[in-house]
């Protein structure tokens, strides 16, 4: 849910570097998020983004689309790698 509200945040039309937080679980990282592009009818960005938490560091990447309530939701996201950093 973290994730996807720093995704919410970056302007639809330029890429980003986000930093995010969540204070409840501990865990922080960074979220890369390109520019909106429209995919089937709606507005999608690709983003990847990495989880810093007690386990060490991993990556991951998918798709995020604004749906028409004006959340964004998350679709496939993907383990970028398999090794704990």
């Amino acid at each position: 849910e973290t994730v996807r509200r720093a995704i919410a945040t970056a302007p639809e039309t330029a890429s980003r570097d986000l930093g995010w937080a969540n204070p409840d679980t501990g865990s922080s990282g960074t979220a890369a998020v390109s520019a909106s592009i429209e995919k089937d009818g709606s507005l999608c960005r690709a983003f990847a983004t990495t989880v810093n938490d007690t386990r060490g560091v991993r990556r991951y990447r998918g798709d995020a689309c604004l749906r028409m309530d004006g959340r964004w939701q998350l679709y496939g996201i993907v383990a970028d790698d398999a090794v704990l950093l």
